[in-house]
């Protein structure tokens, strides 16, 4: 993907160390922004988002540039995977729609 085509802050995304009880994704370069907070949400009976989820929701929202760029290479490759009327052919399909949908979904396109 170009860099004129981005929409979003480049990749790679990161998690450096885990500031709890607040989560950052820093996205690159030499002043990395914050692309994405996880607070620790408490909701009016004192219940919060524990600290693992917050850091697991960080580290999937940072790997979003990585797989966006995956899902990208993987379907310049599609013609070459068996989408025949097949089991195994219609399973290919199935996966190349849903990676075409999250694509678009990424891109704010769905």
């Amino acid at each position: 993907m170009s860099a004129e085509k981005l929409k979003h802050t480049p990749g790679p995304w990161k998690t450096p160390g885990h500031d709890i009880p607040n989560v950052h994704v820093y996205g690159s370069g030499r002043f990395p922004a914050i692309v994405a907070y996880c607070p620790a949400l408490v909701n009016a009976g004192g219940a919060g988002t524990a600290p693992d989820e917050r850091v697991a929701n960080a580290k999937l929202i940072a790997s979003a540039p990585d797989l966006l760029a995956a899902l990208e290479l993987l379907l310049t490759r599609a013609d070459s995977i068996d989408q025949s009327a097949t089991h195994d052919g219609l399973q290919n399909i199935a996966a190349i729609v849903g990676a075409r949908y999250a694509i678009a979904k990424a891109k704010g396109e769905a």
